[in-house]
């Protein structure tokens, strides 16, 4: 019999209602934790608290600005405090296919390629998009963009 592993699992929500929710729905699962805050927040308590920088995470980050949007400080973040990390940007424009929408904070950025550039030169970290084409997708068609850079995600991606 396989012995099934839990990883944690951890979720900020920064409105009090949305964390509400995602409280009470996700109770039942005892390997997810709900943080009310700021995501940077959560991200700066999980550095102090990795021992393993070689650990693989796996972070999944959507972007709901207020006045700015934290997507680079969040990749900072990761990418500062984990060597293996694998993340997926939400609502990211995927180069070549512009029937996928992506989110536009005007003044604050937009999720394109661009507006992260300099923190993929940085870091060492390889782009993938979706291969599908937003046409043959259902429901709401949204971009998005995975990135990696340890050589075993990056072959596997």
């Amino acid at each position: 019999m396989a012995l099934r592993v839990r990883r944690p699992i951890y979720t900020a929500e920064c409105n009090r209602r949305t964390y509400g929710y995602a409280r009470v729905r996700l109770r039942r699962f005892k390997h997810v934790q709900v943080f009310r805050g700021d995501s940077r927040d959560l991200l700066r308590r999980l550095a102090k608290g990795n021992a393993d920088r070689h650990a693989t995470g796996f972070f999944y980050l959507d972007a709901h600005p207020s006045d700015k949007l934290p997507l680079k400080a969040k990749l900072e973040q990761v990418y500062t405090h984990w060597l293996r990390p694998i993340v997926m940007i939400d609502d990211f424009a995927a180069p070549g296919d512009p029937s996928y929408g992506y989110d536009d904070y005007g003044s604050a950025g937009v999720l394109t390629l661009e507006y992260i550039r300099p923190l993929l030169q940085r870091f060492r970290i390889a782009c993938f998009f979706p291969r599908r084409s937003a046409l043959l997708e259902t429901g709401v068609r949204r971009g998005y963009i995975v990135l990696a850079r340890a050589p075993g995600h990056i072959e596997a991606l």
